[in-house]
């Protein structure tokens, strides 16, 4: 993991509490840099911060907002089947 993906996924673990908002915006940019990077590792990384943005979006009250978000990953990233197949063990 790169220094700076280091540091901003501890920034984003600290902040989760008190601005969900960023946060979610770090947690989101995270999942495009690892799906970025490519390789079955990476995605299933971009899941665990999925699952956090979830997880984030829930506390807000706008579960809607995270469907639609995970749908644009799919549609986004249709020719990637091994990103597909984590989102799916994920039970996105």
């Amino acid at each position: 993991m790169p220094k700076s993906l280091a540091f901003q996924e501890r920034v984003a673990a600290k902040i989760q509490a008190d601005q969900p908002g960023t946060a979610i915006a770090l947690y989101r940019d995270m999942i495009e840099a690892a799906i970025d990077r490519r390789g079955r590792d990476n995605y299933r990384r971009a899941t665990q911060y999925l699952q956090t943005v979830q997880y984030l979006y829930e506390q807000l009250q706008q579960q809607d907002t995270c469907q639609q978000y995970v749908q644009h990953l799919r549609t986004q990233h249709n020719n990637l089947p091994a990103l597909k197949q984590e989102l799916s063990k994920a039970g996105f």
